[in-house]
């Protein structure tokens, strides 16, 4: 009996893999679990390089699976690509769809608008979102305190961090913290 797998993206967005796509990020995965366990100076780089294959290998398989060429024409498919990748390399320091848009040659509009052709979510969340998963990710890995955590993801005001990290997350850093001490995060 063959197995059959599925990557899954977004909300409600799934990709079939067949044999060769299933050991190549079967290989990628080990590979990520390997890095994670060898602690050098160059740890970050190498899970930064691997992040960027993955993403490279889940956009062309999206692409050839999902999208004929009339529904997301290269341009715009790289675009959205592009904007990932940048987003990741900047979510520290910029916060606005305006610095991505200008590295992109774009106006924020136009980008809002090619997210929007295909039910993504907006440039803005995405920013949010990456912002949040590296605030968790901070709170649950270090002992950094929130206003720490705040000045490191580029927030001058750790007061307006905590207030973005509520309204996201519908919980105060303090909270997710101290739930995290506790074993009770996410629940």
């Amino acid at each position: 009996m063959r197995r059959f797998f599925v990557l899954w993206l977004e909300s409600n967005f799934f990709l079939p893999l067949d044999a060769t796509h299933q050991h190549k990020i079967g290989l990628l995965i080990q590979i990520f679990i390997d890095e994670f366990e060898t602690v050098d100076n160059i740890q970050s780089e190498m899970l930064l390089m691997l992040l960027k294959r993955l993403i490279i290998i889940i956009t062309r398989l999206a692409k050839q699976q999902q999208f004929k060429e009339t529904e997301l024409p290269d341009a715009r498919f790289d675009i959205i690509r592009e904007y990932n990748i940048l987003v990741e390399h900047h979510y520290k320091t910029q916060h606005q769809v305006a610095f991505y848009a200008e590295k992109l040659n774009k106006s924020p509009k136009t980008l809002s608008n090619y997210f929007a052709i295909y039910g993504t979510k907006t440039p803005q969340q995405l920013i949010h979102e990456r912002i949040v998963m590296e605030a968790k990710r901070l709170f649950y890995y270090t002992d950094k305190s929130a206003k720490e955590i705040a000045y490191e993801l580029g927030f001058e005001d750790a007061a307006y961090f905590s207030s973005f990290f509520k309204k996201q997350m519908g919980i105060s850093p303090t909270d997710f913290k101290n739930r995290k001490e506790t074993g009770n995060v996410g629940k």
